[in-house]
């Protein structure tokens, strides 16, 4: 078979470097523009909200969310049940208040900013 419909990796970044994550950041992408699925099975959320446009956490082999990064990391009940982090820069987020979570540097600084502006 050589075009599969669906390609499965399982826990692709354990043992990654940098190097090799950006290597599969870049499969990913060739995959979305074959209009392959690529199902991930991972704990890197990091990984997942860099991407992927969905997310299905699951816990003991219940689908528990199904959803954009905004709607799975707005879900703190859910995070917890699947014993799931978000990604540090989101978790920084949440600690200062931030009233939607962020996922890279830009997203941080436009909250941030904003935040900074309402409270003078």
């Amino acid at each position: 078979m050589m075009n599969p419909e669906v390609i499965i990796l399982d826990e692709p970044t354990c043992g990654q470097d940098i190097i090799g994550n950006q290597r599969l950041t870049r499969i990913i992408e060739a995959l979305k523009l074959n209009h392959q699925l690529c199902l991930t099975i991972t704990h890197d959320m990091k990984f997942v909200v860099k991407n992927f446009d969905q997310i299905v956490v699951m816990s003991h082999g219940k689908i528990l969310k199904r959803g954009t990064k905004e709607v799975i990391f707005s879900s703190p009940e859910v995070l917890e049940a699947s014993y799931v982090s978000p990604p540090p820069i989101t978790r920084v987020g949440q600690k200062l208040g931030f009233s939607e979570p962020v996922f890279n540097k830009n997203e941080f600084q436009q909250v941030f900013e904003k935040k900074r502006f309402q409270q003078r």
